[in-house]
């Protein structure tokens, strides 16, 4: 038997920027830290730097600085390393997963493998020993970095609480960040959460429950820096959901346009970008409406897919696609025992209530659990008073002849319910 799809909280390809200032080269500073010597340890942290720091350097062409486990004296190393390397007009990502701590409603620090405990009225020992959110920003921009990308697993409540939680301090977690201006910080859960290490103390996944969907963003062509948080957010926050906890990540925005991940041609030649200084601002590209026929596919969709007796949990986020009639998103397929999990592109086009779809690309997770399907859903909508109060996809899959397809004579059904109140 096969399944469908063999049997699913900070960037970035050629970035292209619509902002005042153009890109002169994209650089990233990685860290991640689970041998803490006097907190509790993590077991995630060093697994999310190393699948961030490969993806920028692999995929999407960054010079990456990356550090493990580093003590105070090693992370302050590594961060005038970034010092001697940034210019003016550089695009800077900073990643740290690892603990951190807010000792104030504004400021947070991170922490390095070697800083000690902290008692209570320690925070000046914390303060020392660990590195401030706003320096770190500061340092990047007085380097004359156009755009600063701040990504932060390291969020937050207190970990003395509860084991496997991404936070520690004397108070509660990070705090709100007022990012300067080109500056966008990226926490992988909201005020007065825990971002989790994991799921439980059986999560054979590398990665932590934030980065592992901050991955699959990043790989999606188009996306802006803002919508990629928001895609994180939704993921996330169902996949805490599954061990009943609430962590939606949150971000802080100060950069004028969007920062397009994976962008076009223009972006990816270093000679073709111009300097910074005396160009206007270019106008930021507005992408044509949805046909009326594609707004009520267009968002977040759950619910299940069938092969027989057994079911996988399905997850869909459709957007808008290039053809006048097409869409296009990310399908996700989970066993409900959290045994297997897997995420892929598809693309597909809409006629009269009915979309026809293909998987195309896998993004992240157990190829061999799951195949890309094929199919065709059909669109069922509940009005009250003519405004739309439910939709639903129901359908079929089957054979997909793509390398990684579904098998042919494979079939199953799909049954997704919209996420009313999500365009």
């Amino acid at each position: 038997m096969h399944w469908p799809l063999r049997c699913l909280c900070a960037l970035l390809a050629a970035v292209c920027l619509v902002v005042p200032a153009y890109a002169q080269k994209r650089i990233a500073l990685v860290i991640g830290i689970d041998a803490y010597q006097h907190l509790p340890p993590l077991q995630k942290a060093v697994g999310d730097a190393r699948a961030v720091a490969a993806l920028l350097k692999d995929e999407l062409g960054f010079t990456v600085l990356a550090s493990e486990n580093p003590t105070r004296s090693q992370m302050a190393r590594k961060l005038a390393e970034l010092d001697g390397v940034v210019a003016a007009g550089d695009t800077v990502l900073f990643f740290f997963a690892g603990h951190g701590v807010a000792l104030s409603t504004s400021e947070n620090v991170l922490l390095p493998a070697d800083i000690a405990s902290p008692g209570p009225g320690q925070e000046g020992l914390v303060r020392d020993d660990g590195f401030a959110v706003d320096g770190i920003i500061r340092r990047i921009q007085q380097r004359g970095a156009t755009v600063a990308l701040m990504i932060l697993d390291a969020c937050r409540d207190n970990p003395f609480e509860q084991a496997g939680v991404r936070s520690i301090g004397v108070t509660r977690g990070l705090a709100r960040v007022d990012a300067p201006q080109g500056v966008f910080v990226l926490f992988s859960a909201g005020l007065g959460q825990k971002a989790l290490d994991r799921l439980s103390s059986d999560d054979a996944s590398p990665t932590s429950v934030f980065t592992r969907h901050l991955i699959p963003a990043l790989q999606t062509p188009g996306l802006s820096h803002v919508q990629i948080a928001k895609r994180v957010q939704q993921e996330v926050s169902a996949l805490a959901r599954t061990v009943s906890h609430a962590q939606q990540p949150a971000y802080y925005d100060q950069i004028e346009g969007d920062v397009i991940l994976r962008g076009g041609a223009a972006a990816t030649a270093a000679a073709s970008i111009r300097p910074p200084i005396a160009l206007p601002r270019a106008p930021a590209p507005v992408a044509p409406p949805a046909a009326a026929e594609l707004v009520p596919y267009l968002g977040e969709w759950k619910g299940t897919a069938t092969v027989g007796s057994d079911t996988v949990e399905y997850s869909w986020f459709i957007e808008q696609g290039e053809q006048p009639r097409g869409v296009k998103g990310t399908i996700t397929l989970a066993r409900p025992d959290g045994t297997a999990r897997t995420t892929y592109a598809f693309t597909g086009t809409v006629s009269e209530s009915r979309l026809v779809f293909r998987g195309t690309t896998w993004l992240s997770g157990d190829r061999e659990a799951f195949c890309m399907a094929a199919g065709t859903l059909d669109l069922r909508m509940v009005r009250n008073f003519g405004v739309v109060a439910a939709a639903s996809l129901t359908g079929t899959w089957g054979p997909n002849a793509v390398a990684g397809g579904c098998a042919a004579g494979t079939k199953g059904t799909v049954r997704l319910a919209k996420i009313v109140g999500r365009p």
